[in-house]
């Protein structure tokens, strides 16, 4: 887990790999590869099966959640790092299909739950500051990148 900036967050965003997507009516965002860069945020995660995966603190979509971050800024995990869930976690199914109109329906997202470290552990870990400290740091980043 490295803490790193929004500078070299959004190169990585901008960069990585496009993961493919299958053509599958039972899993449409299935990824043909996994070797690219997930995105994570206050309200959920896309792409928690990929190499790596980029937690910000603010939601990707404006004016859905009112959240104050413990930590602000940016880390980027590796997949391994990223826990799973351990019971089962339902969330209610308006909120992913808007043509649900009973709010008491729920879905079950426990094979895609998963938690992210602790604001401490956020605290403690590693800063690189450019793009060249972050890959000596972590060189197998490359294979989620476009080469220029």
């Amino acid at each position: 887990m490295y803490r790193i900036t929004e500078e070299i967050a959004d190169y990585l965003l901008s960069r990585a790999k496009d993961p493919g997507f299958k053509n599958d009516t039972m899993n449409p965002f299935k990824a043909k590869h996994l070797n690219t860069i997930g995105v994570i945020d206050p309200m959920g995660c896309f792409g928690s099966d990929f190499a790596y995966s980029i937690e910000h603190d603010f939601p990707i979509q404006d004016g859905v959640v009112d959240h104050q971050p413990e930590v602000a800024g940016y880390w980027l995990y590796k997949q391994d790092e990223l826990k799973r869930a351990e019971e089962p976690t339902e969330i209610p199914r308006h909120i992913v299909d808007s043509t649900i109109k009973d709010i008491k329906v729920m879905m079950d997202i426990t094979d895609c739950c998963i938690t992210v470290p602790d604001s401490i552990a956020k605290q403690m870990c590693k800063h690189p500051r450019t793009m060249d400290s972050l890959l000596k740091l972590e060189p197998q980043l490359k294979k989620c990148l476009e080469t220029e």
